[in-house]
């Protein structure tokens, strides 16, 4: 079973995030550029929002 980052519970790094999420689904490369991804993330960051995760894991 692969574990995504917000399983591990621990800090995430930028690039693990990009990695992630369009490792997530192949459309995810049609639909957005690695510099908005990383733009959300230090948005994200400035603002102290912390995703909690919840459902089922996606594998």
């Amino acid at each position: 079973m692969q574990y995504g980052i917000a399983d591990k519970k621990l800090p995430v790094k930028e690039q693990e995030l990009v990695s992630d999420f369009f490792n997530w689904s192949p459309k995810k490369k049609e639909e957005f550029q690695e510099q908005e991804i990383s733009a959300a993330y230090k948005w994200m960051k400035e603002v102290k929002l912390i995703p909690k995760g919840f459902g089922k894991s996606i594998e």
